[in-house]
């Protein structure tokens, strides 16, 4: 989200609509590239049933990740539903993010089946990192001029419109509060 508006300068509109395409087909695809054994993995009462589980959710990613790139290949060669529009780059693209996103989703499910909360944590801040970064390292445009700053005057905000003011107060304090406070109950 924080780097919405940087990507709004430097992609023209066309190239978000490509990007949705490309994620339409990629979030469906990445829901059954280890076929949820990570999932059940974590329900089973016996460690050796939960290791095998994980093993068949690492082995499962190859076949079905192969399998969902010929699919997009297939998609954007007979120009169904609009894939035609994609380059047939985004299928060796799609192919690995898709290997790669099993193998992470089956690593996090043993992850927090062993109780290793702080990987967890570590490779979900990472991952996000990785999000915000990679389409802004990947463009080719030129950075955009400065936008000039602005001040805000809380006092004027608060004279306008003294009921969004005290709403905005509140629920920051609220989602603030649980956010730093919530782990500790959890």
């Amino acid at each position: 989200i924080a780097t919405t508006p940087l990507l709004t300068r430097l992609y023209a509109p066309g190239d978000f609509g490509l990007f949705g395409l490309y994620l339409a087909f990629a979030s469906v695809a990445m829901v059954f590239v280890g076929l949820r054994y990570d999932l059940a993995a974590l329900s089973v009462a016996v460690d050796d049933e939960a290791d095998q589980l994980l093993g068949a959710a690492l082995l499962a990613c190859i076949p079905t990740s192969l399998a969902a790139g010929a699919a997009l290949w297939l998609m954007i060669r007979r120009d169904l539903v609009g894939f035609g529009a994609l380059p047939y780059a985004a299928v060796p693209v799609t192919t690995a993010l898709l290997l790669v996103t099993g193998a992470v989703t089956a690593l996090r499910s043993w992850n927090v089946r062993m109780h290793r909360f702080r990987q967890v944590g570590t490779a979900s801040a990472l991952q996000g990192f990785g999000r915000a970064i990679v389409p802004v390292g990947l463009t080719r445009k030129l950075a955009p001029a400065p936008v000039e700053a602005t001040r805000v005057s809380f006092s004027l905000l608060y004279r306008r419109s003294r009921t969004a003011f005290a709403g905005a107060l509140v629920s920051g304090l609220v989602v603030g509060s649980f956010w730093s406070l919530g782990a500790v109950f959890a």
